[in-house]
């Protein structure tokens, strides 16, 4: 059985009413799984407005099966709908807590030691203060973004938290990285151990002699770097990274061992939030094949 619907309060914002025949919340899903199938219009000057207008929503039936179906299949998306806002908070929960342990764990702005040390460290005072230029090496890459190849057998890192593939590398080993100008300056941090080539505008610190971890400069490094470049810059928004902003950016560094221990528990902290992540897409991606399967094709519906 198909229905036209609607009752509209304004021209931008629309407020559907329901007969004891509909149900409310079997639209509201039925609206997500073909909003983008409805005859879209493009307003204003920038082709990013977009709007449905009044007259193409009253334009459109939809199949609308008896109400205690209805019920069933909103019933079903409300709780996977719930699944999904559960796992986003628990994402967003094990985030804040990596952030907040990270900032206590490293020492805060004017002090010498972190508030935060695991037991076996806490006597421990031979920590130091070293320009990052004095235990690895810095570089800028030799390509472009054309470069990339997208079926590439190496990791092809460009001005972008997005990691692109490649055919060439150009380095084979541990290293960070970072971007030299552009969107993601101070943003974006990368690191790998294995074989990679990287951008003309990427920085790639590596060779870290043997009192340095590299994972765990790795989070120091990202923790710290962007506030350095906004204070090194002249302007209020930064888009170009020099060298010796990275050369000379003196890296807290504890003994060896407890640098392993913090890059060791933040390492797992971000194992955890990439498997939540996974989760979270995949209860995602069930959601919109489950709905697919729920609702007839947008073009039966009005075949």
């Amino acid at each position: 059985m198909v229905k036209t619907l609607g009752f509209f309060s304004s021209s931008d914002v629309p407020a559907f009413s329901f007969n004891k025949n509909g149900d409310s919340n079997f639209f509201l899903n039925w609206l997500k799984a073909n909003y983008e199938k409805l005859r879209i219009e493009r307003t204003g000057t920038s082709n990013t407005l977009k709007r449905v207008s009044p007259e193409k929503f009253l334009d459109v039936s939809i199949w609308l099966p008896d109400i205690k179906e209805q019920q069933k299949i909103a019933d079903c998306l409300s709780s996977l709908d719930d699944l999904i806002t559960a796992e986003a908070q628990k994402l967003d929960a094990l985030k804040t807590h990596k952030k907040g342990l990270m900032q206590q764990l490293f020492p805060a702005e004017g002090e010498t030691v972190p508030r935060l040390r695991f037991p076996e460290f806490r006597d421990n005072h031979t920590a130091v203060l070293k320009a990052i230029g004095e235990f690895s090496k810095v570089t800028s890459g030799g390509k472009d973004t054309q470069n990339r190849i997208e079926d590439g057998k190496y990791p092809f890192f460009v001005r972008s938290q997005n990691i692109e593939k490649i055919n060439s590398f150009s380095y084979d080993g541990e290293a960070v990285l970072t971007s030299g100008d552009g969107v993601g300056v101070g943003e974006n941090y990368h690191y790998i151990n294995g074989k990679f080539d990287f951008h003309q505008r990427v920085y790639c610190i590596c060779d870290f002699n043997e009192c340095v971890s590299g994972k765990f400069f790795f989070y120091y490094f990202s923790q710290h770097f962007k506030k350095r470049v906004k204070e090194m810059s002249a302007k209020n928004s930064v888009d170009s990274v020099r060298m010796p902003m990275i050369t000379e950016m003196p890296i807290w560094l504890p003994t060896i061992n407890e640098q392993e221990r913090i890059a060791n528990c933040l390492s797992s902290l971000d194992e955890l939030i990439i498997a939540e992540a996974q989760k979270l897409a995949a209860l995602k991606t069930h959601k919109k094949g489950l709905m697919q399967q729920l609702f007839p094709h947008f073009d039966e519906a009005h075949g």
